[in-house]
């Protein structure tokens, strides 16, 4: 085995992804030299990004890696607007507001000072680097291998990837469907093996972070999603649930092809009021059939799923929020070049309902 040396070049930094790509792919067996190879890449893009994250940044990773929300930030900070507008990038965070986090969350003080400044993608991803490190000292490689014990089986996936009579097939359905969801969910799932995101977060399989700073649009692959939904559920929100995710997601991969995949997942989502499954939800909420949806609609029931209760149209108080999430889909449809932005402009006008 190679002695471990500091990173000191982006050779060097290549080299160390590929050995940690290796590592989390392979059987357990020195957990010790993946924990410090997470550091070792952390310490480096602390060093490499030259503009310091953002405080809403290192707060969102810090959420995700500790499974807290936003009511707790709410605590901390004494005021539930006051936390809406830091994570919305409304307001920054004052001496007296980042004093309060580090202490009870545990956070260094420098990561939490300066104002907020948009748009700032390496700063955010020193912000995960950093606190996935912080996180590795302190959970240290014996939570992860607590993780892998007791690892469902994945037939039920396997045997969700062959839906039943009536069920929506993604090979069946117009291309917009897809297309919609692929860009609400996961604009990169043909192209990633069942988890995405910085290195360091694959290396530490403690937050899949599923690339929040790249793809606003979800919180995990579809991969993850699918692994979630039909093996873990039940299991509460934190760092275990997503060491599994990943290591699930990964299986999955292996056993099924990628359409599989989709279709399994479309089928098992839960889109509320009661409708599992893309054909479901499409009777539910349109009287149609999933192959007859138009591409306003493929785009809101695309983002259902993120927010049900939210957004179910047949709640009337919900519309608005129904209408902009819909809206946003369609502009991450012309993005990665699935619409043109004048029909994306023509379909936002559209009525919701």
């Amino acid at each position: 085995m190679t002695v471990l040396k500091p990173i000191r070049t982006e050779a060097d930094h290549a080299a160390a992804l590929q050995e940690i790509a290796a590592l989390m792919d392979a059987e357990p067996g020195d957990p010790d030299r993946l924990e410090l190879l997470a550091v070792l890449v952390a310490e480096y893009e602390r060093r490499t990004f030259e503009d310091p994250p953002e405080p809403a940044d290192v707060l969102e990773v810090a959420m995700q890696v500790q499974g807290r929300t936003q009511a707790e930030l709410s605590t901390v900070l004494g005021s539930r607007a006051r936390a809406s507008e830091v994570l919305a990038r409304r307001r920054g965070l004052s001496s007296e507001m980042a004093g309060r986090v580090a202490v009870a969350w545990g956070l260094p003080l420098r990561l939490l000072g300066g104002a907020p400044e948009a748009g700032k993608a390496r700063g955010r991803a020193a912000a995960t680097a950093a606190v996935v490190a912080l996180v590795l000292g302190l959970a240290g490689a014996g939570g992860f291998l607590a993780a892998l014990n007791d690892l469902p089986d994945i037939a039920p996936v396997v045997e969700a990837a062959a839906p039943a009579a009536g069920e929506a097939l993604t090979r069946d359905l117009p291309p917009h469907v897809y297309q919609a969801v692929l860009s609400a969910q996961d604009a990169d799932f043909f192209a990633h093996a069942g988890y995405d995101g910085a290195a360091i977060v694959r290396a530490a399989g403690r937050n899949l972070a599923p690339s929040s700073w790249s793809r606003p649009q979800g919180a995990a692959t579809l991969t993850q999603q699918l692994a979630k939904t039909v093996l873990l559920r039940g299991e509460p929100k934190g760092l275990r649930r997503k060491v599994r995710e990943i290591v699930l997601a990964r299986q999955i991969e292996r056993r099924l092809s990628k359409e599989q995949i989709l279709d399994a997942g479309l089928n098992a989502a839960y889109f509320g009021g009661g409708a599992t499954g893309l054909s479901h939800a499409a009777q539910r909420y349109f009287g149609k059939s999933a192959q007859d949806l138009s591409v306003a609609e493929a785009a809101y029931l695309a983002a259902l799923p993120n927010a049900p209760k939210r957004l179910r149209l047949d709640v009337p108080a919900n519309h608005e929020r129904a209408r902009e999430s819909r809206n946003r889909v369609l502009e991450r449809m012309v993005l990665h070049g699935y619409l043109t932005p004048t029909a994306a402009q023509a379909l936002t006008s559209a009525s919701i309902s």
